[in-house]
């Protein structure tokens, strides 16, 4: 699970073919597309690559989603989460894919764009924005399984503040090993006085 402003797409492309799940959020600004759909009869030149535009933030390009679910949470009010699969960034060659061989065409990959839409926010916060999430997996996300990536992207922070507890109080950071073995031969002893 990922923060906004990590390389979404280079991950999946580069963990494709390996039974793993990618999760990050999205800033609400990004362009996705549909794919390209069936060439037309007489269609002469280069295939498409991009179909459909879906605009997070422009309702008028969301074509009907493939998951849509409703319910109601305690710390959320009335919940709403649109799921739209086969979904796909124009990539360019700037940036991460500035390297990418001149003589192959940049990548298509695939995931599923995930809009989750709250009542409310627990600390009273208004209005609640949209929660824009990308996944990508070896298969495409069907209902159970993106009502379990919303709500387990909203855990994330949870594992974060244990990450940060177990660093700054606990010292996990500052511990040094010399080699594997070491973990079974002698205490370790983890900035703390003895």
């Amino acid at each position: 699970m990922l923060d906004a402003g990590y390389p979404a797409t280079d991950i999946c492309h580069a963990l494709a073919g390996q039974p793993v799940q990618v999760l990050a959020r999205l800033r609400s600004d990004r362009v996705f597309y549909a794919g390209p759909g069936p060439r037309a009869p007489g269609q002469r030149g280069a295939p498409r690559r991009h179909g459909q535009r879906f605009a997070l933030t422009d309702e008028g390009t969301h074509h009907a989603p493939g998951v849509e679910l409703a319910g109601a949470s305690a710390r959320y009010g009335k919940v709403r989460v649109r799921a739209w699969n086969g979904l796909h960034q124009a990539l360019d060659r700037s940036g991460r894919w500035q390297d990418y061989p001149r003589d192959e065409q940049l990548l298509v990959v695939k995931g599923t764009v995930i809009q989750v839409t709250v009542e409310r926010l627990p600390d009273g916060r208004k209005p609640p924005r949209d929660l824009w999430l990308w996944h990508c997996g070896p298969a495409e996300a069907d209902a159970g399984l993106v009502d379990l990536l919303w709500k387990a992207y909203l855990r994330r922070f949870d594992q974060e503040h244990f990450h940060k507890f177990a660093k700054v109080y606990l010292g996990l950071d500052a511990a040094r090993l010399t080699s594997a073995e070491a973990t079974c031969h002698r205490p370790i002893y983890l900035g703390m006085d003895r």
